[in-house]
């Protein structure tokens, strides 16, 4: 069996912390985490978000990019 964690869950993740994030800087948080992870516990969704909020990655989303998340499930990706 093998956990996939895929870009699109860092975005969801930076989203969530109202952030976005570049897929250049998604995939370096993958990798960081790949290296840095405990084999032990995994890679969790916690360790997704503090990576981001603690390394001050991305750009703070707009209002409507927010609500578009909250409402309609609207992932923002910065370009």
């Amino acid at each position: 069996m093998a956990l996939v964690w895929e870009i699109k869950d860092v975005h969801r993740a930076a989203n969530e912390r109202e952030v976005a994030l570049t897929d250049e800087e998604a995939i370096k948080v993958l990798e960081t985490l790949l290296n840095q992870h405990n084999p032990q516990y995994g890679i969790r969704w916690e360790d997704l978000t503090t990576h981001i909020e603690e390394h001050v990655l991305g750009r703070k989303l707009t209002e409507a990019e927010v609500r578009r998340f909250v409402e309609q499930d609207i992932i923002t990706v910065q370009r």
